[in-house]
């Protein structure tokens, strides 16, 4: 981390093996930034309910004058908008919504936020941020998500092809930004 990273860091906490968080000096405002790592598709219902209980106590633990970044993996599928959806998502959400897509879209609704990468218009390599080793299946199942009053302030919210996270991390998951 280098020394301006480093004075504005204000706070850091690994919360769980799936969630930590960290609060940046800024102006307007102070960033914080939840990563998330969420349970896979055939994880039981408790482990599923357990994550996202401790995501909600988080997220509601951040300042509301804070610019929020909720970020990672969410093992989810959330589709494009609808009717019920369209303050959170955006037309270019990719897939049908799974199970775990209907529990991050009802986190992002209960938490007035935008799920970023789903309101770009990109060809779909630069939305399918997974890649299974088969190197056939791919999805979109990783998010960034912000506080819906600051929604105009991205810019932008892809996944970069040139950014090899696979052959060096052994991750099967692109870049994403």
């Amino acid at each position: 981390m280098n020394q301006r990273t480093r004075n504005a860091l204000l706070e850091w906490e690994p919360v769980s093996c799936r969630l930590a968080r960290i609060r940046l000096k800024g102006n307007p405002a102070n960033v914080s930034i939840i990563s998330t790592y969420a349970p896979i598709r055939d994880a039981t219902e408790t482990t599923k309910d357990d994550f996202y209980g401790e995501l909600q106590q988080l997220s509601s633990s951040i300042a509301a004058r804070d610019y929020l970044i909720v970020a990672g993996d969410f093992n989810a599928r959330v589709g494009p908008s609808d009717q019920t959806t369209r303050q959170i998502l955006g037309k270019f959400g990719q897939g049908h919504r799974c199970e775990n897509g209907k529990r991050l879209v009802n986190y992002a609704l209960m938490n007035h936020l935008v799920i970023t990468n789903t309101i770009f218009q990109y060809k779909p390599s630069h939305l399918l941020i997974w890649h299974s080793n088969d190197g056939v299946t791919k999805a979109q199942i990783d998010f960034i998500l912000v506080r819906q009053r600051w929604r105009s302030s991205v810019q932008d919210s892809r996944s970069y092809n040139g950014a090899d996270t696979g052959s060096q991390s052994g991750s099967d998951h692109r870049l994403f930004a």
